[in-house]
């Protein structure tokens, strides 16, 4: 899809609740890009999942685990974003061309 920026929380806030009421459920929510459907129950509330501090500590969490699981970054850059590889590897090559070297 497309990516989506706001001004404020807030105005993010409404966007989401209102796809949410849509069903339109395959959004990747805040700054680390969280999966909606796959993350939701893992946060009080729609608003907790956008909130920065909240969002990046769960994401954190998520790559830790692959890392402990998998014994590489390479991997665990690559499942954070889909355990597939059809959608994993460009995903990793995106972040190794941001990065200017491989993990």
């Amino acid at each position: 899809g497309r990516s989506l920026r706001f001004k404020s929380k807030d105005q993010a806030l409404k966007y989401v609740s209102r796809m949410i009421q849509q069903k339109r459920l395959n959004l990747s929510i805040g700054c680390a890009q969280l999966h909606y459907r796959s993350h939701k129950d893992h946060f009080a509330s729609v608003a907790d999942m956008l909130d920065p501090y909240e969002n990046i500590a769960y994401a954190a969490k998520i790559l830790k685990g692959l890392y402990l699981k998998y014994r590489s970054w390479k991997e665990a850059i690559k499942r954070y974003h889909a355990s597939n590889p059809k959608y994993h590897i460009p995903y990793y090559i995106k972040v190794v061309k941001i990065y200017g070297h491989e993990l």
